[in-house]
C-alpha cells in the first residue's frame, strides 16, 4: 500500500478514474 502511495502515478490514475466515474454518472444522470 506504502508503495503505491509514494508512487505520483497511482496516485494521479485513481484520482483520475474517480473523477471520470463521477463525470459519467453526472452526465448519465442529466442525460
Amino acid at each position: 500500500m506504502l508503495e503505491a502511495l509514494s508512487l505520483n502515478f497511482m496516485q494521479n490514475a485513481l484520482l483520475a478514474g474517480i473523477l471520470v466515474s463521477i463525470a459519467c454518472g453526472v452526465v448519465g444522470t442529466l442525460t
